[in-house]
């Protein structure tokens, strides 16, 4: 197998971490899980050289890092030959290119509308899931979630007796965070003997969102329900990047209780489903058979609702602010209140910010849409119609 050795710098509290364990997982790679494992001097030259990355002193090496695009905090890979890669989906794609393992490819398929369907889903979880998970750990799972503490303990080889720090900051900051990650709670909104600064936000102007986010969940939930009573993964009998990306977001709720018992009661198969990729309990066929039937439809269906609308309204945002001449945009731009947007998802308001590296992520799926025929096309609509 060439590059068959990874370091895989990061948490398990990423649900990208976890994606792309999963990817790393069904190919029989061999992992170096930093900064857990090993001495303080190891670790500390991954952080470091994480760092220079981020400061633009080290050059990604996969992908190629386009203007619209954020360096994210976690993960990062390295392989044997000391290359550097980010990007959960395009690492995907990596190892589709340059790994051979007895098994088949994660992304490329000869079946350009299975091969769409990866992208989208795929897409669907990056942008859209994140936001339903992060609202899941820090409201629904607000009063029994451990974060803090497991970062620092993922961290304590680096850090030592100063890994409290990271325990207490840790939860304060993502409940900051909560807006610009889509969730806002309604006015009046307060949890129960929650300190004040873990309560979930309100943020003014900012219409609530927490209805949306839930609802959003519970229908992913029920379609993956349905879908895994009939066939083990999304597409058919083969574990695909739609499936890592999935993974990727719904099991990082696997060690918030109170979302955990919320999988298990809505959706025992769903729940079965993440343990067994959780385990690296794959199934890994002779032969893969795709099946884009009407088992799809549910999952479709959540996918037009929620993602395609928003994608669109973001994309047609960030052209407005770039005709006005306006160039700051993601977290920056949210924490100065810019680049701000109001838009409908299935007639519900929501206000967010312009995010650039969603429109690299909505220019791909067109472009993926646009390079099918019409009969690909057509296979796809037969299912659901997507207005793309």
């Amino acid at each position: 197998m060439k590059n068959n050795h990874y370091v895989l710098w990061g948490s398990e509290l990423s649900p990208f971490y976890l994606k792309v364990l999963a990817c790393l997982q069904y190919h029989h790679t061999k992992i170096n899980f930093q900064p857990q494992n090993g001495h303080y001097f190891k670790a500390l030259y991954y952080q470091l050289k994480v760092q220079l990355i981020q400061a633009g002193l080290i050059k990604i090496t996969w992908p190629q890092k386009s203007t619209l695009d954020e360096l994210p905090l976690v993960p990062y890979m390295f392989n044997s030959k000391g290359q550097s890669l980010y990007d959960s989906s395009a690492f995907a794609h990596y190892l589709d290119k340059h790994t051979t393992s007895p098994v088949h490819c994660l992304c490329s398929f000869d079946n350009n509308s299975v091969e769409f369907l990866i992208a989208l889903i795929d897409e669907y979880a990056d942008e859209f899931g994140l936001y339903m998970v992060h609202h899941m750990r820090w409201k629904y799972s607000a009063t029994d979630n451990t974060a803090g503490s497991r970062l620092a303990n993922e961290f304590k080889t680096l850090l030592g007796p100063f890994n409290g720090i990271i325990a207490n900051s840790f939860p304060k900051r993502q409940v900051r965070r909560l807006p610009y990650l889509f969730s806002v709670a309604p006015k009046g909104f307060a949890i129960d003997k929650l300190p004040k600064v873990l309560q979930p936000p309100i943020k003014i102007g900012f219409p609530a969102t927490h209805k949306l986010l839930e609802n959003s969940y519970d229908n992913l939930l029920d379609a993956l329900e349905l879908l895994f009573a009939k066939r083990p993964y999304i597409l058919g009998n083969a574990f695909t990047l739609a499936d890592a990306s999935i993974y990727g977001q719904l099991s990082m709720n696997l060690t918030d209780p109170s979302a955990n018992q919320h999988i298990i009661r809505r959706a025992p198969n769903v729940h079965a489903w993440l343990i067994k990729i959780q385990q690296s309990d794959f199934q890994r066929p002779d032969k893969v058979k795709f099946e884009i039937n009407e088992d799809l439809a549910p999952l479709l269906m959540e996918i037009q609702r929620t993602f395609i609308p928003l994608m669109q309204q973001n994309h047609q945002a960030y052209k407005n602010y770039l005709a006005e001449g306006h160039d700051v945009f993601n977290e920056n731009a949210f924490n100065k209140g810019e680049a701000l947007y109001e838009g409908l998802i299935d007639g519900e308001p929501f206000k967010s910010v312009v995010k650039s590296f969603q429109v690299a992520s909505w220019q791909d799926v067109v472009k993926r849409w646009n390079g099918l025929s019409d009969s690909e096309r057509q296979i796809i609509n037969d299912v659901t119609p997507l207005k793309i």
